[in-house]
């Protein structure tokens, strides 16, 4: 019999919150974190909310200010038009807001009753999520680390399927969670096994050898209409007839030039050694928001690593793992965690 871990989903994981779990009922420490968090995702939608429609009103306004000299635009263009943009910018609230279920339940969960059931966490789509055949569990995204993939005891709100608490199944009773963690990480991070036994060697498999061929020819291919572009612009700049925004592009082809012929130098030197460095340790995540995009990343072993929004959610923070990478464009090619 394994010792048996508890992962508290409000609150802490304390001995206390897990035994009146237990017995059907929320502890006031947790009555108050559920109806802190709550309360705070309804604020943050309302204020992406407010955002939206106010973007919608502004964009109205320039649909029927530029429609025409006259400022009429027909019924029908403003219509079509500000429904595309009301559709999409909704589309955005709920990309950003998450749990939508939360914005029709109350704060407090009053005298709700805890159940349990048996179920897993499990990678689905993209993200962990809990899991039961008996019952539609829910569980906050926003601010939480689902533990290890598994098997579980969940105790979870009655009304709502809102997991509170979850308690791990003995071992003898459960497959290996770094099997199943490595496999989720394997196909998020686009690698194979047989391709982690040749980096554990140093050096790169054939496959992950194409992968970077592929990218470089597509570096390649940048590089040359970037220059094909700034050979057209500035003939036409030397030829007297143009404007300063054959300067502007001017500068854009030579910083695309640059950056990517920056890469593309570091791939050959990737692909000329064949070698891959390792660097171990605590798996953290960051991502940063840029203007239209957002990017994530792993840091391990004091390095940040570019990956996919598939692969930052795969990762369980707290755990140690080995990256290997490319040591010349630091591209990362697998992951594993350590026992």
């Amino acid at each position: 019999m394994g010792v048996r871990n508890y992962y508290a989903f409000f609150d802490k994981p304390a001995p206390e919150n897990l035994a009146a779990n237990q017995r059907g009922r929320l502890t006031p420490e947790q009555r108050r974190d559920i109806a802190r968090r709550i309360a705070a995702h309804k604020t943050y939608v309302f204020f992406i909310s407010i955002l939206a429609f106010s973007s919608v009103l502004f964009i109205f306004f320039l649909v029927w200010k530029t429609a025409n000299r006259d400022g009429i635009v027909s019924f029908t263009n403003l219509f079509v038009s500000g429904g595309v943009i009301t559709f999409l910018l909704l589309l955005f609230v709920l990309m950003q807001a998450g749990d939508t279920f939360l914005l029709f339940v109350p704060n407090d969960p009053g005298d709700d009753k805890v159940e349990s059931t048996i179920g897993r966490v499990l990678w689905k789509g993209s993200r962990y999520r809990v899991h039961s055949d008996s019952r539609q569990l829910r569980s906050m995204r926003l601010g939480f680390a689902l533990p290890p993939p598994g098997l579980y005891r969940f105790y979870y709100l009655s009304r709502t399927g809102l997991v509170v608490m979850a308690e791990e199944i003995d071992e003898a009773a459960r497959p290996g969670p770094e099997s199943e963690l490595m496999g989720i990480l394997a196909r998020t991070n686009h690698f194979a096994l047989n391709d982690l036994i040749q980096n554990r060697q140093g050096l790169l498999s054939k496959n992950q050898q194409n992968r970077l061929a592929l990218l470089l020819a597509l570096y390649v291919l940048v590089v040359l209409s970037c220059a094909v572009l700034f050979v057209g612009v500035l003939f036409r700049v030397l030829s007297g007839n143009s404007s300063g925004l054959f300067y502007l592009l001017l500068i854009f082809a030579v910083a695309l030039i640059l950056r990517f012929g920056q890469s593309v130098a570091w791939i050959i030197g990737d692909l000329w050694t064949g070698e891959v460095s390792s660097v171990e340790g605590p798996g953290a995540r960051n991502s940063y928001q840029y203007r239209y995009f957002r990017s994530y990343y792993y840091v391990i072993g004091g390095r940040r690593f570019s990956v996919s929004r598939e692969a930052y959610n795969a990762l369980l923070e707290g755990k140690l793992y080995r990256i290997y990478y490319v040591p010349h464009s630091k591209r990362l090619v697998s992951i594993e965690p350590l026992q």
